[in-house]
């Protein structure tokens, strides 16, 4: 993407109440769009701090329950671009989630997404390829980025075969379609037996 302008219009181009998910009363996806703009052009940590506690409390994941929400897949471009170009208490924030991200379990049901020839992978998956793919993480520009690649490297592509499938490459973002690309067949550590 091509600046904070490119960001800001990227969190406003998705219908983030048509990316689908539980109906638990936690999960609040129409939530995602302002508060991705507001973490966007946070200047400091105080700034910073109420998009955060949206998109930790059910907009992305829900951090008490430890659980990731599908606009993950969706989100996770415009994060890292925050990550790449906000200021520092921005960009901290949003590296933050991305960790979070990886780390949470999908709520049952909600588990995969669909990518390149119907393909279905983890969501946790989705995410980790689009952050080894960033070109901020090529760069290394930052120090969030060395964990952000770390974490992300525990997780691979995978085919989850049959089962219900959260966000199809068409319901995400543009920056998303373009990094959703399966390449290789290989389990995601955290569900290896």
């Amino acid at each position: 993407m091509g600046g904070l302008d490119e960001v800001l219009r990227a969190a406003d181009l998705v219908r983030w109440n048509a990316v689908p998910g539980p109906s638990n009363g936690v999960y609040r996806p129409g939530d995602c769009g302002a508060a991705l703009r507001a973490l966007a052009v946070a200047e400091d940590a105080v700034a910073a701090r109420e998009p955060l506690a949206v998109l930790e409390s059910g907009g992305i994941v829900h951090l008490h329950s430890a659980t990731v929400y599908p606009t993950a897949v969706v989100a996770a471009p415009i994060l890292l671009d925050i990550a790449d170009l906000a200021a520092p208490a921005a960009a901290a924030g949003a590296a933050s989630l991305l960790e979070h991200m990886l780390d949470c379990e999908p709520f049952p049901g909600f588990e995969r997404v669909v990518v390149a020839a119907g393909r279905r992978i983890a969501l946790c998956c989705a995410v980790a390829r689009m952050i080894r793919e960033h070109p901020g993480a090529a760069r290394g520009a930052r120090q969030i980025w060395r964990p952000l690649v770390e974490a992300a490297a525990e997780h691979g592509w995978f085919d989850e075969g049959d089962g219900p499938c959260v966000v199809t490459v068409d319901q995400a973002a543009p920056a998303c379609r373009r990094s959703i690309v399966a390449e290789g067949e290989q389990r995601c550590a955290r569900f290896r037996r």
